[in-house]
């Protein structure tokens, strides 16, 4: 693709872009300082023959980004300082976790199972009471 060093540096450093001699911008150091910490880009500890330079499109887009992260940081503000301080908030009730939640679903069940027999048993007595009677009327 590229054959020499020279060909490389003459590349956008963000976008690999070719400039042109009217294209080029020199970056100044608030943009190094934005490359460095948003692109993670050194643009002045680049191996010998990369790219230095960037594009007028990678510039502008660099300085745009920068304007609307400033102005999202300041809106963030605002709003923080806009919030009422008495503002009543929905939140659910956080209980801590049922340690012995196995034990208790055991417990739960034997409750059910105890109280399925006692209404199983009672369902007998009436059966037995009722055959009782029929036999008595007979």
């Amino acid at each position: 693709m590229f054959t020499t060093f020279t060909d490389l540096a003459r590349l956008c450093r963000i976008c690999m872009r070719h400039l042109r001699d009217r294209d080029t911008q020199c970056p100044d150091p608030r943009i190094i300082a934005i490359l460095q910490k948003l692109l993670d880009i050194d643009i002045l500890q680049q191996p010998q023959g990369f790219p230095t330079e960037i594009c007028n499109l990678c510039h502008n887009a660099v300085v745009y980004f920068e304007e609307l992260r400033q102005v999202a940081r300041e809106s963030s503000q605002k709003l923080i300082e806009w919030q009422p301080v008495d503002i009543a908030v929905d939140r659910v009730k956080e209980e801590p976790p049922y340690e012995g939640l196995g034990e208790k679903q055991e417990e739960d069940q034997q409750e059910l199972q105890e109280e399925h027999e006692k209404r199983a048993d009672g369902q007998q007595l009436d059966l037995s009471e009722k055959q009782e009677d029929r036999e008595g009327d007979s």
